[in-house]
Protein backbone atom coordinates (compact mmCIF):
# COMPACT_ATOMS: atom_id res chain seq x y z
CA UNK A 1 0.00 0.00 0.00
CA UNK A 2 1.51 3.05 -1.39
CA UNK A 3 1.94 5.92 1.64
CA UNK A 4 0.16 8.35 -1.05
CA UNK A 5 -2.97 6.23 -0.05
CA UNK A 6 -2.38 6.53 3.68
CA UNK A 7 -4.29 9.26 4.15
CA UNK A 8 -6.85 8.88 6.72
CA UNK A 9 -10.39 10.36 7.69
CA UNK A 10 -12.86 9.33 9.89
CA UNK A 11 -15.83 9.56 9.26
CA UNK A 12 -17.05 9.15 12.65
CA UNK A 13 -21.34 9.69 13.67
CA UNK A 14 -20.95 8.55 17.40
CA UNK A 15 -23.97 7.84 19.51
CA UNK A 16 -23.74 6.82 22.92
CA UNK A 17 -24.74 3.56 24.62
CA UNK A 18 -24.26 2.72 28.66
CA UNK A 19 -21.98 -0.13 30.15
CA UNK A 20 -22.13 -1.47 33.28
CA UNK A 21 -19.77 -3.30 35.12
CA UNK A 22 -19.50 -5.04 38.14
CA UNK A 23 -18.48 -2.05 39.94
CA UNK A 24 -21.44 -0.17 39.42
CA UNK A 25 -19.80 2.12 37.43
CA UNK A 26 -21.73 3.45 34.39
CA UNK A 27 -19.20 3.83 31.31
CA UNK A 28 -20.07 5.49 27.53
CA UNK A 29 -19.30 3.45 24.58
CA UNK A 30 -18.82 5.80 21.55
CA UNK A 31 -20.36 4.12 18.24
CA UNK A 32 -18.48 5.56 14.92
CA UNK A 33 -20.14 5.53 11.86
CA UNK A 34 -18.14 5.26 8.48
CA UNK A 35 -19.67 6.21 5.69
CA UNK A 36 -18.25 4.17 2.70
CA UNK A 37 -20.17 5.47 -0.06
CA UNK A 38 -18.39 9.41 0.55
CA UNK A 39 -14.68 8.51 0.59
CA UNK A 40 -13.36 11.58 -1.08
CA UNK A 41 -9.90 10.68 -3.11
CA UNK A 42 -8.56 13.96 -1.80
CA UNK A 43 -9.62 16.24 1.07
CA UNK A 44 -8.48 19.00 1.28
CA UNK A 45 -8.30 19.89 5.65
CA UNK A 46 -6.44 23.26 5.57
CA UNK A 47 -9.63 24.49 7.40
CA UNK A 48 -9.16 22.59 10.68
CA UNK A 49 -5.40 22.98 10.45
CA UNK A 50 -3.62 25.51 13.11
CA UNK A 51 -0.17 24.75 12.14
CA UNK A 52 2.33 21.99 10.04
CA UNK A 53 5.47 22.23 11.08
CA UNK A 54 8.41 19.94 9.43
CA UNK A 55 11.39 19.55 11.65
CA UNK A 56 15.04 17.98 10.50
CA UNK A 57 17.04 15.94 13.26
CA UNK A 58 19.97 16.56 13.56
CA UNK A 59 21.41 12.72 14.04
CA UNK A 60 24.83 11.96 14.91
CA UNK A 61 27.30 9.39 13.92
CA UNK A 62 26.32 5.99 16.10
CA UNK A 63 23.16 7.43 16.80
CA UNK A 64 21.19 7.36 13.00
CA UNK A 65 17.99 6.30 12.83
CA UNK A 66 16.99 3.45 10.29
CA UNK A 67 13.27 3.29 10.38
CA UNK A 68 11.42 4.78 13.10
CA UNK A 69 8.80 1.80 15.07
CA UNK A 70 7.55 4.23 17.49
CA UNK A 71 7.61 7.91 18.79
CA UNK A 72 6.64 10.15 21.97
CA UNK A 73 5.94 13.52 22.26
CA UNK A 74 7.65 13.65 25.67
CA UNK A 75 7.24 18.01 26.55
CA UNK A 76 10.28 19.43 24.75
CA UNK A 77 11.63 16.05 23.68
CA UNK A 78 10.90 13.68 21.01
CA UNK A 79 11.62 10.24 22.08
CA UNK A 80 11.99 7.92 19.12
CA UNK A 81 12.37 3.91 19.11
CA UNK A 82 13.68 1.74 16.05
CA UNK A 83 13.20 -1.89 16.30
CA UNK A 84 13.93 -3.13 13.36
CA UNK A 85 16.65 -1.56 11.72
CA UNK A 86 19.47 0.46 14.18
CA UNK A 87 17.66 -0.88 17.48
CA UNK A 88 17.93 1.64 19.16
CA UNK A 89 16.55 4.51 21.31
CA UNK A 90 16.99 8.31 20.79
CA UNK A 91 16.29 11.00 21.82
CA UNK A 92 15.85 14.74 20.25
CA UNK A 93 14.63 17.84 21.14
CA UNK A 94 11.60 20.14 19.67
CA UNK A 95 14.27 21.88 17.42
CA UNK A 96 15.87 18.32 16.30
CA UNK A 97 19.02 18.42 18.54
CA UNK A 98 20.25 15.45 19.65
CA UNK A 99 19.66 15.11 23.18
CA UNK A 100 20.54 11.64 24.40
CA UNK A 101 20.83 7.99 23.12
CA UNK A 102 19.58 6.22 26.24
CA UNK A 103 19.97 2.68 25.16
CA UNK A 104 21.88 0.45 22.30
CA UNK A 105 21.39 -3.36 21.85
CA UNK A 106 24.18 -5.34 23.94
CA UNK A 107 26.72 -1.96 24.44
CA UNK A 108 26.82 -3.36 27.79
CA UNK A 109 26.37 -5.23 30.87
CA UNK A 110 23.41 -2.44 31.58
CA UNK A 111 21.90 -2.61 28.38
CA UNK A 112 19.10 -4.75 26.99
CA UNK A 113 19.87 -7.27 24.70
CA UNK A 114 17.12 -6.96 22.67
CA UNK A 115 14.36 -3.96 22.09
CA UNK A 116 10.98 -5.24 22.30
CA UNK A 117 8.79 -2.69 23.59
CA UNK A 118 9.51 0.90 25.33
CA UNK A 119 6.80 3.36 26.46
CA UNK A 120 6.68 6.57 29.20
CA UNK A 121 5.60 5.88 32.22
CA UNK A 122 2.98 7.51 34.38
CA UNK A 123 6.00 9.92 35.76
CA UNK A 124 7.08 10.55 32.39
CA UNK A 125 9.83 8.71 32.30
CA UNK A 126 11.13 5.67 29.60
CA UNK A 127 10.76 2.36 30.43
CA UNK A 128 12.64 -0.49 28.34
CA UNK A 129 11.42 -4.04 27.78
CA UNK A 130 13.37 -6.72 27.16
CA UNK A 131 12.10 -10.47 27.01
CA UNK A 132 15.10 -12.24 26.71
CA UNK A 133 16.56 -11.36 29.53
CA UNK A 134 13.03 -10.68 31.50
CA UNK A 135 14.50 -7.16 32.12
CA UNK A 136 12.80 -3.72 32.52
CA UNK A 137 14.95 -0.97 32.07
CA UNK A 138 14.25 1.96 33.62
CA UNK A 139 15.55 5.63 32.93
CA UNK A 140 15.61 9.17 34.86
CA UNK A 141 14.48 12.39 33.47
CA UNK A 142 17.93 13.01 31.95
CA UNK A 143 17.40 9.80 30.00
CA UNK A 144 20.31 7.77 32.10
CA UNK A 145 19.91 4.27 33.84
CA UNK A 146 17.66 4.42 37.35
CA UNK A 147 17.41 1.34 37.73
CA UNK A 148 16.28 -2.04 36.16
CA UNK A 149 13.55 -4.93 36.97
CA UNK A 150 14.73 -8.19 37.11
CA UNK A 151 11.94 -10.93 37.01
CA UNK A 152 11.58 -14.05 37.36
CA UNK A 153 8.95 -14.90 35.17
CA UNK A 154 8.83 -16.22 31.45
CA UNK A 155 6.83 -13.57 29.56
CA UNK A 156 6.87 -13.18 25.82
CA UNK A 157 4.44 -9.79 25.26
CA UNK A 158 4.86 -7.94 22.10
CA UNK A 159 3.87 -4.54 23.85
CA UNK A 160 3.85 -3.80 27.57
CA UNK A 161 2.39 -0.77 29.26
CA UNK A 162 2.16 0.57 32.69
CA UNK A 163 -1.25 -0.10 34.08
CA UNK A 164 -2.86 2.69 35.84
CA UNK A 165 -4.16 1.00 38.31
CA UNK A 166 -0.57 -0.66 38.91
CA UNK A 167 1.57 -2.93 37.35
CA UNK A 168 1.69 -3.56 33.83
CA UNK A 169 -0.38 -4.04 30.77
CA UNK A 170 1.17 -7.13 28.53
CA UNK A 171 -0.51 -7.54 24.98
CA UNK A 172 0.71 -10.78 23.18
CA UNK A 173 -1.29 -11.42 20.28
CA UNK A 174 -1.55 -15.11 19.09
CA UNK A 175 1.83 -16.30 20.94
CA UNK A 176 0.88 -19.23 22.62
CA UNK A 177 3.37 -19.42 25.44
CA UNK A 178 3.21 -17.61 28.96
CA UNK A 179 4.95 -19.32 31.72
CA UNK A 180 2.45 -20.52 34.44
CA UNK A 181 -0.76 -19.73 32.23
CA UNK A 182 0.82 -21.25 28.90
CA UNK A 183 -2.14 -23.32 28.66
CA UNK A 184 -4.87 -20.89 28.77
CA UNK A 185 -5.08 -18.73 25.25
CA UNK A 186 -5.36 -14.97 25.65
CA UNK A 187 -4.50 -11.86 24.28
CA UNK A 188 -3.93 -9.57 27.06
CA UNK A 189 -3.08 -9.71 30.74
CA UNK A 190 -2.74 -7.81 34.11
CA UNK A 191 0.62 -7.96 35.70
CA UNK A 192 2.08 -7.10 38.73
CA UNK A 193 4.77 -4.81 39.12
CA UNK A 194 7.14 -7.97 39.04
CA UNK A 195 5.41 -9.31 35.83
CA UNK A 196 3.51 -12.03 38.05
CA UNK A 197 0.65 -12.72 36.31
CA UNK A 198 -2.65 -11.40 37.48
CA UNK A 199 -5.97 -11.63 35.24
CA UNK A 200 -6.42 -12.23 31.45
CA UNK A 201 -8.67 -10.71 29.01
CA UNK A 202 -9.33 -11.56 25.46
CA UNK A 203 -9.46 -15.46 25.19
CA UNK A 204 -9.16 -16.71 21.69
CA UNK A 205 -10.02 -20.59 20.31
CA UNK A 206 -6.73 -22.90 20.58
CA UNK A 207 -6.34 -23.14 17.15
CA UNK A 208 -5.39 -20.11 16.28
CA UNK A 209 -2.15 -20.45 18.79
CA UNK A 210 1.09 -18.96 16.75
CA UNK A 211 -0.95 -17.29 13.93
CA UNK A 212 0.43 -14.69 12.45
CA UNK A 213 -1.74 -11.58 11.74
CA UNK A 214 -0.69 -7.74 10.89
CA UNK A 215 -1.03 -5.68 13.78
CA UNK A 216 -0.15 -2.36 14.48
CA UNK A 217 3.08 -1.47 16.44
CA UNK A 218 1.00 0.11 19.32
CA UNK A 219 -1.72 -2.17 20.43
CA UNK A 220 -1.55 -0.70 23.68
CA UNK A 221 -1.82 3.23 23.81
CA UNK A 222 -2.35 5.51 27.05
CA UNK A 223 -4.45 8.25 26.15
CA UNK A 224 -5.17 10.65 28.84
CA UNK A 225 -4.48 7.81 31.68
CA UNK A 226 -6.38 5.66 30.12
CA UNK A 227 -5.08 2.04 28.44
CA UNK A 228 -6.78 1.61 24.78
CA UNK A 229 -6.12 -1.66 22.94
CA UNK A 230 -5.97 -1.25 19.49
CA UNK A 231 -5.75 -4.14 17.04
CA UNK A 232 -5.75 -4.55 13.39
CA UNK A 233 -8.88 -5.92 11.97
CA UNK A 234 -10.54 -5.66 14.89
CA UNK A 235 -13.46 -2.98 15.20
CA UNK A 236 -13.87 -2.44 18.59
CA UNK A 237 -11.38 -0.37 20.48
CA UNK A 238 -10.80 -2.03 24.53
CA UNK A 239 -9.81 -0.18 27.11
CA UNK A 240 -9.04 -1.26 30.90
CA UNK A 241 -10.02 0.70 33.94
CA UNK A 242 -9.69 -0.98 37.28
CA UNK A 243 -8.73 -3.81 36.00
CA UNK A 244 -11.78 -4.45 33.91
CA UNK A 245 -11.69 -4.30 29.71
CA UNK A 246 -14.74 -2.59 28.44
CA UNK A 247 -15.86 -1.88 25.22
CA UNK A 248 -14.65 2.07 24.34
CA UNK A 249 -15.62 2.58 20.83
CA UNK A 250 -17.12 0.57 18.44
CA UNK A 251 -16.27 0.90 14.49
CA UNK A 252 -18.85 0.35 12.27
CA UNK A 253 -19.04 0.34 8.23
CA UNK A 254 -21.83 1.15 6.16
CA UNK A 255 -21.07 -1.67 3.70
CA UNK A 256 -19.71 -4.72 3.56
CA UNK A 257 -18.26 -4.36 7.16
CA UNK A 258 -15.37 -7.51 9.06
CA UNK A 259 -17.68 -8.92 11.33
CA UNK A 260 -16.58 -11.68 14.02
CA UNK A 261 -13.44 -12.63 12.21
CA UNK A 262 -12.50 -15.01 14.63
CA UNK A 263 -15.08 -17.11 13.59
CA UNK A 264 -16.04 -16.42 9.97
CA UNK A 265 -11.95 -15.94 8.81
CA UNK A 266 -9.01 -17.19 11.11
CA UNK A 267 -10.47 -20.33 12.71
CA UNK A 268 -11.23 -21.65 8.82
CA UNK A 269 -8.03 -20.59 7.57
CA UNK A 270 -5.97 -21.57 11.17
CA UNK A 271 -3.46 -23.51 8.61
CA UNK A 272 -2.67 -20.97 6.79
CA UNK A 273 -2.21 -18.38 9.64
CA UNK A 274 0.18 -20.76 11.61
CA UNK A 275 2.17 -21.63 8.69
CA UNK A 276 6.05 -21.58 9.49
CA UNK A 277 6.64 -19.83 6.12
CA UNK A 278 3.79 -17.70 5.90
CA UNK A 279 2.38 -16.64 2.76
CA UNK A 280 1.45 -12.98 3.38
CA UNK A 281 -0.14 -12.13 0.14
CA UNK A 282 -2.74 -15.02 0.89
CA UNK A 283 -2.94 -13.78 3.80
CA UNK A 284 -4.30 -10.14 3.31
CA UNK A 285 -6.11 -11.61 0.43
CA UNK A 286 -8.89 -13.14 3.55
CA UNK A 287 -9.78 -9.63 3.99
CA UNK A 288 -10.44 -8.39 0.62
CA UNK A 289 -14.06 -7.62 0.00
CA UNK A 290 -14.73 -5.93 3.37
CA UNK A 291 -14.40 -2.32 4.58
CA UNK A 292 -12.08 -2.55 8.09
CA UNK A 293 -10.03 -0.92 10.47
CA UNK A 294 -6.29 -1.20 9.34
CA UNK A 295 -4.98 -0.27 13.08
CA UNK A 296 -4.12 3.04 12.38
CA UNK A 297 -5.94 5.53 15.48
CA UNK A 298 -4.40 8.39 16.84
CA UNK A 299 -6.51 9.91 19.27
CA UNK A 300 -5.94 13.62 20.90
CA UNK A 301 -8.17 16.15 23.44
CA UNK A 302 -10.53 16.86 20.26
CA UNK A 303 -9.73 14.80 17.70
CA UNK A 304 -9.28 11.45 16.45
CA UNK A 305 -7.58 10.04 13.14
CA UNK A 306 -8.39 6.56 11.83
CA UNK A 307 -7.09 4.09 9.41
CA UNK A 308 -9.27 1.95 7.63
CA UNK A 309 -9.16 0.23 4.32
CA UNK A 310 -11.47 -0.89 1.88
CA UNK A 311 -12.86 -4.11 -0.24
CA UNK A 312 -9.62 -3.62 -2.40
CA UNK A 313 -7.80 -2.84 0.65
CA UNK A 314 -6.80 0.40 -0.33
CA UNK A 315 -5.79 3.13 2.89
CA UNK A 316 -8.22 5.42 3.73
CA UNK A 317 -8.75 7.95 6.25
CA UNK A 318 -11.36 9.66 8.97
CA UNK A 319 -10.79 12.71 11.08
CA UNK A 320 -13.66 12.52 13.78
CA UNK A 321 -14.09 16.03 16.07
CA UNK A 322 -15.07 14.71 19.42
CA UNK A 323 -15.92 18.20 20.35
CA UNK A 324 -19.33 18.17 17.64
CA UNK A 325 -19.19 14.13 17.93
CA UNK A 326 -18.89 14.64 14.13
CA UNK A 327 -16.77 13.37 11.22
CA UNK A 328 -15.07 16.48 9.57
CA UNK A 329 -13.78 14.29 6.31
CA UNK A 330 -13.20 10.65 4.97
CA UNK A 331 -10.70 10.40 2.34
CA UNK A 332 -7.87 8.50 0.74
CA UNK A 333 -5.38 11.29 1.00
CA UNK A 334 -5.44 14.01 3.47
CA UNK A 335 -4.34 17.05 1.68
CA UNK A 336 -3.12 20.75 3.01
CA UNK A 337 -1.43 23.48 1.09
CA UNK A 338 -4.47 24.06 -1.21
CA UNK A 339 -4.86 20.74 -1.79
CA UNK A 340 -1.50 20.42 -3.61
CA UNK A 341 0.40 18.54 -0.76
CA UNK A 342 -0.33 15.35 1.17
CA UNK A 343 0.02 14.63 4.95
CA UNK A 344 1.53 10.63 5.62
CA UNK A 345 0.31 8.79 8.20
CA UNK A 346 0.47 9.78 11.92
CA UNK A 347 2.50 7.79 14.86
CA UNK A 348 1.12 9.31 17.90
CA UNK A 349 -0.10 12.41 19.34
CA UNK A 350 0.12 14.69 21.99
CA UNK A 351 -3.31 14.76 23.59
CA UNK A 352 -3.58 18.10 25.17
CA UNK A 353 -2.65 20.24 22.56
CA UNK A 354 -4.08 18.50 19.56
CA UNK A 355 -0.78 17.43 18.17
CA UNK A 356 -0.07 14.64 14.98
CA UNK A 357 3.23 13.37 14.81
CA UNK A 358 5.22 11.16 12.60
CA UNK A 359 8.57 10.72 11.92
CA UNK A 360 10.22 9.89 7.79
CA UNK A 361 13.10 10.26 6.03
CA UNK A 362 12.93 12.90 3.50
CA UNK A 363 12.96 10.69 -0.02
CA UNK A 364 9.08 9.73 1.14
CA UNK A 365 7.83 13.25 2.21
CA UNK A 366 9.48 14.23 -1.06
CA UNK A 367 6.90 13.27 -3.35
CA UNK A 368 3.85 14.23 -1.35
CA UNK A 369 5.33 17.66 -1.26
CA UNK A 370 5.59 19.70 -4.59
CA UNK A 371 8.97 21.60 -5.02
CA UNK A 372 7.19 24.88 -5.20
CA UNK A 373 5.61 24.91 -1.69
CA UNK A 374 7.01 26.61 1.24
CA UNK A 375 8.18 22.88 3.24
CA UNK A 376 10.06 21.85 0.40
CA UNK A 377 12.82 23.81 1.41
CA UNK A 378 13.12 22.07 4.71
CA UNK A 379 13.73 18.62 2.76
CA UNK A 380 15.72 19.60 -0.12
CA UNK A 381 18.63 19.96 1.43
CA UNK A 382 19.28 16.51 2.73
CA UNK A 383 16.72 13.71 1.07
CA UNK A 384 18.20 10.91 3.44
CA UNK A 385 17.70 12.79 6.57
CA UNK A 386 14.63 11.80 8.91
CA UNK A 387 11.75 14.73 9.69
CA UNK A 388 9.25 15.21 12.21
CA UNK A 389 6.18 16.00 11.17
CA UNK A 390 4.71 18.16 13.24
CA UNK A 391 0.50 18.58 12.55
CA UNK A 392 -2.05 20.89 15.10
CA UNK A 393 -5.36 20.94 14.38
CA UNK A 394 -8.21 23.28 15.51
Amino acid sequence: MSIQNNTHLFFLIPLLFLSCKNSGETRIMTVIEINTDSIKDNFDISSIVQNIIIIPLKEQSGSYIGEVSKVFKLGKFFVVFDRLRSKRIVVFGNDGSFIAKPTDVGRSLNDPQQLNDCWINQKNMLEVYDFSTKKIFKYNREFKLQSIMQSKYDRVFTALLNNPDGGYLGYKGFTPYNSERDKENYKLATLRSDLAMDAIFMQYDNTLNDALLPNTNTPLQNIDGEVIIVQTFINSIMAVQQNELYEKYRILYSRHPLIDIEKNILIPNSRLLRDKNPDFMKIHSLFKGFFGFDGGWCETKNFIIIQSFDPSQKIFYSIYDKRHRKIVCNAYNLAFDGGKSVLPPFMTTSFKTDEFIAIYPGYILKPLIPKNRNHWNTIKENMEANYVINLTLK
